[in-house]
């Protein structure tokens, strides 16, 4: 991020879609097997990240 209107354009992607910003940010990381499900949303207002598996 290098500056603040791409700041508020990443906050407000994460109000107005956070299934699309955690899955943008999700693509950063390194994973053995991806995540096919990105939030948790059976209790709103609380959105959690799926259990996700230890690869071992």
């Amino acid at each position: 991020m290098t500056n603040h209107k791409d700041y508020q354009s990443l906050y407000d992607l994460s109000l107005i879609n956070p299934e699309a910003f955690w899955g943008e940010a999700a693509k950063g990381i390194h994973w053995y097997k991806p995540p096919t499900k990105i939030l948790d949303d059976s209790r709103k207002p609380f959105y959690l990240l799926p259990k996700i598996h230890e690869n071992s």
